[in-house]
């Protein structure tokens, strides 16, 4: 069937996928600070919530040790041409369940439980009511010590201020991105303005709907920060 929405036409589009693919690469270093944040270890149920081509998952199959190697690894996204990807470097892994579904469709159809997640810019796809549905959703499948990695856009005024911090924004971006700012330029002005990133205030309600507090923070710039949420009690700041 050919995807009808917009957002899956994009990600089932196979030079758009190529194009993303080579210019949001992430380095090997920032994969071992996701583990090391995480806390992965073999007794874990991990979940990569918009794996992408899978290069975290590749890292974390090839380069961690099996004392700090998930037992089981849950990949969703809902592009097909990103998840044949995963497939090619994953070679078969038994312990990696494949999901092609957009969020909203993921629960209550996987019966898995989770105690680590990861979600690598892809949550701002949703707006904030779908994001609060998802996470309600996502509430019966977490364990009760699970750690959440968020990578994503996080502003740091409200929303309603994003006209009047553009020039700022853009000023910032250019230094952060250096070189590959005017190729990236066009994307992320599209999402701060037509997708969904939220400020802290926001994405503290979102996840609050999961049982989730904000554990740390670790801020990038002022509109792009890794968030980690726990649902231990007195784990928020």
């Amino acid at each position: 069937m050919v995807p009808t929405d917009p957002l899956s036409q994009m990600w089932n589009d196979p030079q758009y996928v190529t194009r993303y693919n080579n210019i949001y690469t992430t380095a090997n270093d920032q994969f071992a600070l996701y583990t090391q944040m995480l806390a992965l270890d073999a007794n874990d149920d991990f979940l990569d919530l918009g794996c992408g081509c899978g290069d975290f998952i590749h890292y974390i199959c090839n380069n961690l040790s099996p004392n700090a190697r998930p037992r089981t690894i849950t990949a969703v996204d809902q592009s097909k041409e990103q998840l044949q990807l995963l497939r090619q470097k994953s070679g078969g892994e038994s312990d990696l369940y494949i999901v092609e579904k957009p969020f909203l469709e993921l629960f209550p159809a996987h019966p898995h439980r989770f105690n680590k997640i990861f979600a690598r810019a892809s949550l701002h796809h949703l707006n904030f009511e779908d994001k609060k549905i998802f996470f309600r959703m996502l509430k019966p499948h977490l364990t009760p010590s699970t750690l959440f990695l968020l990578y994503d856009m996080v502003f740091e005024f409200p929303l309603s201020h994003l006209d009047q911090q553009l020039s700022q924004l853009q000023q910032e971006a250019s230094i952060y991105y250096g070189e590959s700012w005017e190729i990236k330029k066009s994307d992320i002005v599209h999402t701060w303005f037509q997708e969904y990133p939220e400020d802290l205030s926001d994405w503290q309600e979102v996840f609050a709907e999961a049982g989730l507090q904000l554990k740390q923070r670790v801020r990038i710039t002022s509109f792009l920060s890794k968030l980690l949420w726990s649902n231990e009690v007195g784990c928020g700041r």
